[in-house]
């Protein structure tokens, strides 16, 4: 039952990164070839959300991990698409923790560069936009090297326990588990690392809720004091949405995922391994919900994708038609 169950694991984490890998790209196209002088002003914004979700789809399609609490532990497995050393599941495991972290981090970023763009009239430069990035990437390795500490360096002694509890469920074909990272109840060290992850999810949404506070503070003041385009209203109450929807999302599929997690290694809950690594496999669907998010909100961007799609098949349909009717002649 083991191997089945961890595979089937990998097909989903497999699974989840091709439909986001493929809605991503896509919309990479729809934004280049928008034509909309309001959206334009956001496209960076936009493509920047785009490509933090293509490095976290890439690593998760290449580490598949697989995350499980059990009887108060939680262990980090690196389950990668080919057979590589344990040494090489280790930096897999956490470079994948940085793109996790990453994928959250630099997601204040768009609220920020709206609400300086929009409210504050002020031009965002590359170099700000970079700087904001690369700190949000700093934030996301220091996470990460600390993730390292709690999971492996303070705790690779009980491994074995880790082997013990989830073997039944995780070995590999040698029957084994080999997890890269091991925490639970019996280190007090655990409740330092969690509030860290605390501290970094609740420091994005603060950002992002003071952003779109001011954002709507500033709409609402416009829309009562002078006439505003209906054109401009309806594309920043679309980008609102997406951009509402984009910070929801994680909500559900990280922040969740996380307090679950939290709550399951800190107190004696019990939940069944298969049900907590379920749980934990909402990770990898952050870039695509982010993805359709856009295409569901943004009416420009899902009018384009539905005529780029009509003409691709109408393209497919013409060339497979004539080849049709000159087999059945001969």
């Amino acid at each position: 039952m083991a191997l089945p169950l961890r595979e089937y694991f990998g097909f989903n984490d497999c699974f989840a990164t091709s439909l986001g890998a493929l809605s991503n790209l896509s919309l990479i196209v729809i934004i280049l070839k928008t034509k909309n002088a309001e959206l334009v002003k956001y496209n960076r914004i936009l493509l920047q959300a785009i490509f933090v979700d293509l490095g976290f789809l890439i690593i998760t399609f290449i580490t598949r991990p697989i995350v499980v609490t059990y009887k108060s532990t939680e262990s980090l497995i690196p389950n990668p698409i080919i057979d590589v050393d344990q040494s090489t599941k280790y930096i897999l495991q956490y470079l994948w923790v940085i793109g996790l972290f990453y994928s959250i981090c630099a997601v204040p970023i768009s609220f920020y560069y709206r609400y300086r763009i929009l409210c504050k009239n002020k031009c965002f430069p590359i170099k700000l936009q970079v700087g904001l990035l690369l700190f949000a990437l700093f934030l996301s390795v220091t996470y990460s090297l600390h993730a390292y500490y709690a999971f492996h360096i303070r705790t690779k002694q009980f491994y074995g326990i880790s082997e013990e509890f989830l073997a039944p469920w995780f070995a590999d074909v040698n029957g084994k588990v080999n997890p890269a990272g091991f925490v639970g109840y019996f280190d007090y060290y655990v409740y330092i690392f969690m509030t860290h992850a605390a501290i970094l999810t609740v420091g994005a949404y603060y950002v992002i809720i003071w952003c779109s506070w001011r954002v709507y503070k500033f709409m609402k003041y416009h829309q009562q004091i002078r006439q505003v385009h209906k054109s401009f209203v309806d594309i920043h109450n679309q980008l609102t949405r997406t951009l509402i929807a984009q910070a929801l999302i994680p909500l559900f599929t990280f922040a969740t995922p996380i307090i679950f997690i939290i709550i399951t290694v800190t107190t004696p809950v019990y939940i069944h391994p298969i049900i907590s690594a379920g749980i934990a496999t909402s990770f990898s669907y952050i870039p695509l919900a982010n993805a359709l998010s856009i295409f569901v909100f943004v009416k420009s961007y899902r009018k384009r994708g539905f005529v780029i799609l009509k003409n691709g098949l109408k393209k497919i349909f013409h060339k497979n038609g004539p080849s049709t009717v000159i087999i059945s002649v001969s």
